[in-house]
């Protein structure tokens, strides 16, 4: 029978976090912390300093690789602009 208790007591307390890291995380969300913030609060609560680090860099690098192609598509439709001007320019020279 205490076995029994132990257990539900562990299920009671297990729902109970779990509900208040989702209320954590809506009262995150409506100030507008994922403007702010990477992770939500319950993210800390969740994983090891390890497993944080190792998911945040591979956010970072999503982001990076997003930056990085959109840098190249504004170089290279900077590239065709001039060198649409520089044509339009060679055509009225003539």
């Amino acid at each position: 029978m205490k076995k029994v208790i132990e257990k539900c007591k562990r299920i009671i307390e297990k729902l109970r976090m779990r509900s208040k890291l989702k209320r954590m995380d809506a009262i995150w969300y409506e100030r507008g912390g994922s403007c702010f913030g990477l992770f939500p609060p319950s993210y800390y609560y969740k994983y090891s300093e390890e497993e944080m680090e190792k998911l945040k860099e591979q956010e970072l690098g999503k982001l990076r690789a997003i930056i990085e192609d959109y840098k190249n598509r504004y170089e290279s439709e900077m590239k065709n602009k001039e060198m649409n001007n520089n044509q339009g320019n060679n055509t009225e020279k003539k």
